[in-house]
């Protein structure tokens, strides 16, 4: 054996039958001198994790052979070892129908190494144990009827597994609390049957144990009892130990039992009834039920062997007889038959609404409330009992507390079971104490204490000896919750410490399961409160909470519908209260009081300092750390994130941000420098808070765990071809696919195999993560096969997957972030909301419009401010001047469907109203809500044109009204003092090219979008650079020589009586180009529409056409040549006059007339296509008169088409790089239904604005001709931006060796020409945006002239 233990991180090849798998080695839970597992008889786990062939993570635990007892022989251990788990192989396919057995036996896979050694590996599923759900039992609330029938009916279940496995000769050895349980779905524990975790220990009873796990199995006298009854024991002491029994008082059971007669049997039942169970619960009144749950437990720990139970069969009886004499005494209205749970799911539902009652008291009735004058002394809150109830009211008031300056001190008094309840409370929240003081208990303190608990235990039977004690202690309380037992118990405690405390700064609450009214200065909590109903602070509390959970989303710009979802979930629904009732002590703390005025609350809020701001961010983290703690979560170490490659593990509740974070408003000084970052020292590290550090190391560690990763696969081209011809048929998503991926291409050679960590690549990485959910989205939006679909889609992920190391690495993230967010979003939290309708009124000349009339900035401006509202209802009034015809109404309807088009692409849930008037009509006219009621939430008029409409009397239709006007350009309102609180709406908004296009009701037919690598687009534009004018004439030589070895094969039309059919079949690697010919032939009609293409072999395809059209022997004649249909061509089908020409365009051209050698100029052109050549793009054959090209692509033709495309190109991928533009597109075709408009070289939008670019690659000459062929270029270029452009201005590049003319301004049109401005072009741009004025970009127009 090489190696018994492994470290984390290493790696483990294993072989399981034909296939192979590496494991890395995770995690245990246990850390024993820097080594993590788990040890067991005859095994070691290990947390582990397999990567399968698609990229995705499996996690699970890996159990390694162990040979404990290295006397003994190491093969015959390790075959006896896995001989367990090939017996339940067989049990398994034996017991089909028995669905249970498939729960029971956990799916595993058997391994071995190098050595023969054995691993079992299991795939991780959320469980619940049965130990975590007995103990969960014994404090809850219920009825004990309830209770013992949920444990009975569990343990009932578990019986009828292992009668299974003794039917098949099997004992299984191992039977505990902690070795059984139930699956999870959602946190919900699933009543389909228990499993078990381990199973190594499964025997033929033919065979001696080889270890024993007491008290649950003990070294017997008798071989006999290594049989059945073991396993039956162990099932009765696991009975014990759900009742609360402890090892000694089990050994007294037994002791107990040595002795007959039967009338020991009163010994065990005096044991039984002094369990936790029994003590903590009321009795119930009916002896039946305790006699047989005496019985069962002696009859299965009895030392007699004649009166042990002897087989699961005969306890299954006794315990459905006990289920029997319960029933009577259980509260459920319904029994689940056969699975223990019900109360554990229904105590989980409780304690989910519980918690949210809690919020809402402590919303109403807050803890500052009742403070001293002064209020920056600590809350001191008083706990009477801590059953279940009142655990979630502590975790509700740590959580709440964790506002600004203030620390929690919360005593905690109950009676004898108070010690167990406390370890409960700690035992689900493993980090509380290295958060919050325990009891004075510092050793556990990571730093300062967020607050302090301490857990008192009342002696005595005298109540009011109790309560004195719990008044002199506690001198400074202020606020008091009472959860003690009983309703009327509650109530006299409550009423007891009113009369003596009498004073309005202390906060009394009684809890009840009964609505009681309050009185005497006592607040009654009612559990069974509906908040939807009973609670006046319900909808305003709500509309807070879901615009917290927009800003967790990180968006706005989502489906609200499907995000109110999720935000319904209990992970989040609660998760958003808790950070609304921050936001109120939060903001009480700086005199702001949103109970009062909400938007004059966050008007307030802004005026806040940075350093207010500050505090805040660090007491939102306190508040979200303890909201995590409280629910159970722990820290999750940097390099355990590495190998979720997660910031979370939501199955084993860990989190990277559960830290201490300090009062600082991010991360400052040369480390606010994210270039900083990759080289930062332990001592620079050192004077950060813990939640910085953590940024830092994690990126750094991001860094380091890249340069181990293996990322050639996913840029193969084997890789990326074969998912390509998967896309073949999808044009749309391959174009996403290619852009995507030629994105991770760019990362992976400038940073992955360069190792040039620039900080330049944090702006570009968001560009990756937009393109990958731009090829999701596209995927999602086909109508592909949903199997075809979900395969694509995993593929996408998976390379996803492998690349987040690097994507994450390059975000350089500061996790203080998302606390700060929520902070300097909290006056858009206290503010927006859903119920919002907007007027804007519309001049009836702009509605009426032809479309080549229409001023897209004005047509725009109605629905702009909708984009960032996102109302309910939008109301268009319009006032009708003239006679409305058929073609007029035609129009209006034409812009309201395009106006609704465009809400749909967008996302938005608003509904569009167009409304005629004749004269100013009243809005309540123009809106007419229901019944003469009012509208709900904010009404807001468009200021503008408000002459056409009466807003007299208007608050009779809205208690809230406003007017504004809105700024496009800066997306910003203005004039809106009464509802500036429009600005606190944070949506990123923007326009894309189809946008434009459909709201103007034309189309956008936008061209193939280049995909060059960077490297490749900046080497073919410092060619043309080097040499401007032999560039353009190559371009003017090779576009008249394009079409010159076209094979053109023409198709006369005409009509046969008779359908001719023909049959070819063809290489497979025809197959693509056949069937796009074949497709473009029935579009036309030239063959019959059932005419097909199918693959008829592994290398061979089947081609079948029918045709009446006479072109059979044009179809044998281009199905002939086969290397037309292998080689690279595109084919196009076009009709001159009777007759179609089907063109086939290949990417050779031959013979191409020209003498390199006839002047210095065609030397220059000589040179420059060897430059083209050598770096691959092109391959020529130079002759004496002529010379043969052959293009790299399609791509590469295309850019010798025209003089200016390759400018277009480069001006493309420059305005891109900067990843400032909200869309960039080159090569848009404008269309309408009489054809194409308008092409235009470069279309980039930002917010509301658009730049058109126009690229011209040409030598300007002195003279007049160049001046009117400069200023044309302006005066076409300014048509297109009045025509497109929303907001929009022009850019003119013009690249020309020899400068350019002076001539006139023209308005919104600049020209950029200057060398170093048109190798920055992007940047270029992006001042047209910051400017979009008239001033020349360059000023001086005389250069060089």
């Amino acid at each position: 054996m090489k190696k018994e233990i492994f470290n984390i991180g290493d790696k483990v090849w294993l072989h399981g039958g034909t296939q192979q798998r590496e494991f890395i080695i995770i995690d245990s839970g246990y850390n024993e001198h820097g080594l993590w597992y788990r040890q067991g008889g005859s095994s070691i786990c290990f947390d582990a994790k397999y990567i399968d062939k698609v990229g995705f993570n499996h996690y699970g635990k890996l159990k390694k052979f162990f040979l404990s007892d290295k006397t003994k022989d190491f093969e015959e251990e390790a075959n006896e070892y896995i001989s367990s788990y090939r017996n339940l192989h067989k049990i398994v396919s034996i017991n089909r129908s028995l669905s249970s057995i498939y729960s029971f036996v956990p799916e595993f896979e058997v391994y071995f190494d190098e050595d023969a050694c054995p691993y079992i590996w299991t795939n991780n599923i959320p469980m619940k144990t049965f130990e975590e759900i007995y103990r969960d039992i014994i404090i809850s609330d219920t009825c004990i009827g309830d209770s013992l029938f949920e444990i009975v009916t569990t343990l009932k279940s578990l019986t009828d597994c292992i009668r299974i496995l003794h039917n098949n000769n099997l004992i299984h050895g191992d039977i505990n609390p902690s070795n059984f349980g139930f699956y999870l779905r959602n946190g919900k524990v699933l009543a389909e049957g228990v499993s078990l975790f381990d199973l190594n220990t499964l025997r033929y009873t033919w065979q001696e144990p080889k270890w024993f796990n007491p008290p649950y199995y003990k070294v017997a006298s008798s071989p006999l009892e290594y049989g059945n009854r073991a396993d039956i024991r162990a099932i009765g002491v696991t009975l014990c130990k759900a009742l609360g029994l402890d090892d000694a008082e089990i050994n007294n059971i037994e002791e107990a039992r040595k002795f007959p007669p039967l009338g020991t049997y009163n010994d065990v039942g005096k044991i039984v009834m002094e369990s936790d169970l029994f003590k903590f619960k009321e009795p119930i009144n009916d002896k039946r039920v305790a006699d047989q749950l005496v019985k069962v437990i002696a009859e299965t720990l009895t030392n007699t062997y004649s009166r042990k139970l002897s087989s699961c069969t005969k306890l299954i009886q006794e315990l459905q007889r006990l289920e029997t004499y319960l029933l009577p005494h259980c509260t459920k209205d319904e029994i689940d038959k056969g699975y223990g749970i019900e109360i554990v799911n229904r105590e989980e539902e409780r304690q989910d609404r519980v918690h949210e009652l809690f919020q809402y008291l402590l919303y109403r009735y807050p803890l500052y409330r009742y403070q001293s004058d002064n209020e920056s002394e600590n809350y001191n809150v008083l706990l009477i009992g801590f059953g279940l109830d009142a655990q979630k009211f502590l975790d509700v008031c740590l959580e709440t507390a964790q506002s600004m300056d203030q620390k929690i001190e919360v005593d905690v008094y109950g009676a004898d079971k108070l010690e167990t309840e406390k370890q409960h409370y700690l035992g689900k929240r493993p980090a509380i104490n290295q958060f919050f003081l325990i009891d004075d208990q510092r050793e556990k303190l990571t730093g300062e204490a967020y607050g302090h608990i301490k857990f008192n235990t009342l002696k005595g039977n005298n109540k009011e000896v109790q309560l004195e004690r719990i008044i002199s202690e506690n001198r400074n309380i202020s606020y008091i919750y009472i959860a003690s037992g009983s309703d009327k118990e509650n109530s006299n405690i409550a009423e007891f410490l009113a009369e003596k405390l009498k004073t309005e700064h202390v906060f009394i609450c009684a809890q009840c399961e009964q609505e009681t009214r309050d009185k005497n200065g006592i607040h009654y909590l009612c559990m069974k409160d509906c908040i939807r109903r009973d609670y006046v602070d319900y909808k305003e509390i709500e509309r807070m909470s879901f615009n917290t959970h927009l800003i967790w989303s990180g968006t706005l710009n989502t489906n609200l519908e499907r995000k109110k979802e999720e935000y319904l979930s209990n992970y989040y629904h609660s998760s958003c209260i808790s950070n609304v009732l921050s936001i109120k002590y939060k903001l009480h703390y700086l005199g702001i009081e949103i109970s009062e005025d909400v938007y004059a609350a966050a008007k307030a809020f802004k005026n806040s300092s940075n350093s207010t701001k500050a505090k805040m961010v660090a007491a939102e983290h306190r508040r979200w750390v303890t909201e995590k703690i409280c629910d159970g979560w722990i820290n999750m170490k940097v390099e355990d994130s590495l190998q979720y490659n997660d910031t979370k593990d939501i199955d084993g509740k860990r989190h990277i941000c559960i830290l201490r974070s300090g009062e600082n408003y991010g991360i400052s000084g040369e480390l606010a420098n994210h270039g900083n970052w990759n080289n930062v020292s332990k001592k620079q590290l050192s004077k950060l808070d813990e939640l910085d550090s953590m940024s830092i190391r994690l990126h750094q560690a991001y860094i380091d765990y890249e340069k181990k990763l293996n990322l050639d696969y996913i840029i193969k081209e084997e890789t990326v071809n074969a998912i390509l011809d998967e896309l073949n048929d999808i044009e749309s998503v391959q174009r996403c696919f290619i852009e995507w991926n030629e994105c991770i291409r760019y990362f992976f050679d400038e940073f992955v195999k360069n190792e040039n960590k620039n900080t330049k690549y944090e702006v570009n990485i968001l560009e990756y993560e937009a393109l990958y959910y731009k090829l999701i989205d596209e995927l999602e939006s086909t109508d592909l096969d949903i199997l075809k679909k979900k395969s694509l889609k995993s593929k996408f992920i998976s390379i996803n997957n492998a690349f987040l190391p690097v994507s994450r690495c390059l975000k350089y993230h500061d996790y203080k972030k998302n606390d700060k967010d929520l902070i300097d979003n909290m006056p858009f939290i206290l503010t927006y909301t859903e119920d919002i309708t907007m007027v804007v009124p519309m001049d009836y000349d702009v509605l009426v419009s032809e479309r080549d009339d229409v001023k897209p900035t004005e047509m725009f401006s109605y629905i702009a401010a909708a984009t960032v509202v996102n109302p309910k209802d939008l109301y268009f009034p319009y006032m009708v001047l003239a006679e409305e015809n058929e073609y007029i109404s035609s129009l209006i309807l034409q812009k309201k469907k395009n106006m609704e088009e465009y809400i749909n692409r967008k996302g938005l849930r608003t509904k569009i109203h167009f409304i005629k008037i004749y004269d100013r009509e009243n809005l309540s006219q123009i809106l007419k809500p229901d019944k003469g009621g009012k509208i709900d939430g904010w009404l807001l008029v468009e200021n503008s044109k408000i002459d056409i409409i009466n807003t007299d009397g208007i608050d009779k239709i809205s208690n809230h009204f406003g007017l504004y006007t809105f700024d496009m350009k800066n997306i910003k309102f203005t004039d809106t003092d009464a509802i500036d609180w429009l600005n606190n709406i944070n949506r990123k908004v923007s326009i894309t090219v189809r946008d434009i296009a459909g709201f103007f009701g034309r189309d956008a037919d936008i061209k193939e979008q280049p995909s060059f690598r960077k490297e490749d687009n900046k080497l073919l534009f410092s060619i043309y650079k080097s040499n401007r004018k032999a560039w353009r004439e190559i371009c003017a030589l090779l576009k008249s020589s394009a079409n010159r070895n076209n094979k053109i094969i023409r198709f006369k039309e005409g009509r046969t009586a008779k359908v001719e059919k023909h049959i070819f079949f063809m290489p497979y690697t025809c197959f693509k180009a056949a069937d796009v010919i074949i497709r473009k032939l029935k579009d036309k009609g030239l063959i019959k529409s059932d005419s097909c293409i199918d693959r008829y072999s592994i290398d061979a395809c089947k081609i079948i056409i029918n045709e009446s059209s006479g072109c059979g022997d044009e179809l044998q004649k281009l199905f002939a040549n086969q290397h037309l249909l292998t080689a690279a061509h595109k084919f196009s089908l076009v009709k001159i006059n009777d007759t179609f020409e089907l063109i086939c365009e290949g990417l050779k051209v031959e013979e191409i007339k020209f003498d390199f050698n006839k002047d210095h100029s065609s030397e220059k052109m000589l040179s420059l296509l060897k430059n083209l050549q050598s770096n691959g793009f092109i391959q020529t054959k130079i002759k004496k008169q002529s010379f043969d090209i052959t293009y790299g692509s399609w791509q590469i033709k295309n850019i010798f088409m025209n003089e200016g495309n390759l400018l277009e190109i480069y001006t493309y991928y420059k305005a891109r790089e900067l990843n400032t533009f909200d869309d960039v597109v080159t090569g848009v075709i404008f269309s309408n239904e009489n054809g194409i408009e308008n092409e235009i070289d470069c279309l980039a939008t930002k917010g509301f604005q658009t730049v058109i670019v126009e690229c011209k690659a040409r030598g300007m000459r002195r003279g007049e001709n160049s001046k009117a062929e400069l200023l044309s270029f302006k005066k076409e270029l300014q048509r297109k931006v009045k025509k497109y452009g929303i907001n929009g201005c022009g850019l003119l590049v013009l690249d020309s060796e020899n400068g350019i003319p002076e001539v006139e301004d023209i308005e919104g049109v600049e020209v950029c020409y200057k060398s170093w401005d048109i190798l920055d072009i992007g940047k270029a741009i992006s001042r047209q945006i910051t400017n979009n004025n008239t001033k020349e970009i360059e000023g001086d127009y005389n250069e060089n002239i």
